[in-house]
């Protein structure tokens, strides 16, 4: 009886909570989702950009100076002091994170300080200020790392750019940045029709309206641009960086894309343990869309070997995902999404999801992964003593 008890009343908070969330759009064609949560005096809150994917953009080399200066740069009215006051005297912790494409900003704070953190917000993503003294700096720590890093150092950046098809820019390209192209570059992208903002808390569907509204309500979208054509396209590679004295290590990197959010992340954590099993080390790019496989061996052992083992494991993964197989990473990801939709965090998290995920089956899965572990889809970064890169290539950089 107790028991029955207590599954009707868990079953009953759960159905409140299911009516107190709540999803509208503003008139400028922001979507705003709202998850009630009384239980603390506290916002939590996620804006998402979608942004074009890196190689359907000309300018996608100009990304990651133009984020430096969003992150650290003035807002709105305020110049960078000013705004570091303004979030440090409500406690606000704005943080930024990007992927290939989106941009993703997270903030918490007290509720009571909810509408002058939205207002931050607002400022730092709709109404940025480049300032031409920070770009400088920006521009000068932004070359120097790329002119000044060793042969690993320099590998390892031009292979990670080219699993995200972000070509290298050169010296003359960050030379020409001013702050009136920064200016351009932002109407271009930032739009509020493409734009998801995620709040949780102590706040109501009526107190988010107004808030949003007031905030956000008056960004704009600019007219549609056409996307300019991508300038260069990622080096196929391989990459190495001759170190001598050190074991070799090989790595490939793949573009696991050609699947919808739900079911890169299904797959992709299926892959990544069935190469562990098989001893190797795997790490997964932050958006998700790339899987970099590793492997390291003793001094004396060719990469090469390393590179053969890799690509025979890469080989194996789409045969090995059976329809048993395929079964039980279903039902396993069902039950795992039940427990951690218990906690409204989790929505918070997952809210960019819009829609049902499709249906997935075997050969669909298969399909899927034969794309991943295609040997036109690797990129190989390989470092280490000299002859262990030996039948790589004939000319490495050295250190």
């Amino acid at each position: 009886m107790r028991r029955t008890a207590c599954l009707l009343l868990f079953s009953a908070a759960l159905s409140l909570r299911a009516q107190q969330d709540a999803s509208f759009a503003l008139p400028n064609g922001l979507k705003v989702k709202v998850y009630e949560d009384h239980s603390l005096p506290l916002v939590r809150g996620e804006l998402r950009l979608t942004l074009p994917k890196p190689s359907e953009d000309g300018e996608a080399w100009l990304r990651p100076l133009a984020f430096r200066m969003l992150s650290a740069g003035g807002s709105g009215t305020r110049a960078a002091a000013a705004f570091a006051q303004a979030a440090d005297a409500i406690g606000l912790d704005l943080r930024l994170a990007t992927a290939a494409d989106s941009a993703t900003w997270t903030f918490s704070v007290r509720s009571q300080d909810q509408e002058a953190a939205l207002a931050l917000l607002a400022d730092r993503v709709a109404r940025p200020a480049f300032d031409p003294i920070a770009l400088e700096a920006a521009r000068s720590q932004a070359w120097s790392e790329l002119s000044e890093s060793d042969a690993l150092a320099r590998a390892q950046l031009r292979f990670a750019r080219s699993l995200s098809a972000i070509p290298e820019p050169e010296e003359q390209l960050l030379g020409a940045v001013d702050s009136a192209r920064l200016a351009a570059w932002h109407r271009r992208f930032f739009r509020p029709d493409q734009t998801t903002l995620v709040l949780w808390g102590d706040l109501d569907e009526a107190q988010a309206r107004q808030l949003t509204l007031l905030s956000l309500g008056a960004w704009t979208a600019q007219p549609a641009v056409a996307a300019a054509p991508a300038s260069a396209r990622p080096e196929p590679g391989p990459f190495l960086a001759a170190l001598p004295g050190e074991a070799p290590t090989a790595a490939v990197g793949l573009a696991a894309g050609g699947a919808d959010t739900a079911q890169r992340r299904l797959l992709r954590a299926w892959a990544e343990g069935q190469l562990r099993a098989d001893g190797l080390s795997v790490a997964a790019g932050e958006d998700g869309d790339v899987l970099v496989v590793s492997a390291t061996a003793p001094i004396g052992t060719p990469a090469e070997t390393l590179r053969a083992r890799i690509a025979g494991a890469l080989d194996a993964l789409p045969e090995a995902l059976s329809p048993s197989a395929l079964a039980a990473l279903l039902a396993r990801d069902a039950n795992l999404r039940k427990l951690m939709g218990l906690h409204p965090a989790a929505l918070v998290a997952a809210a960019d999801q819009e829609g049902p995920t499709t249906a997935l089956d075997a050969a669909a899965a298969k399909a899927v992964l034969a794309r991943w572990c295609a040997p036109a889809n690797r990129r190989l970064f390989a470092s280490g003593d000299p002859g262990s890169l030996q039948g790589l290539q004939t000319s490495t950089p050295k250190r």
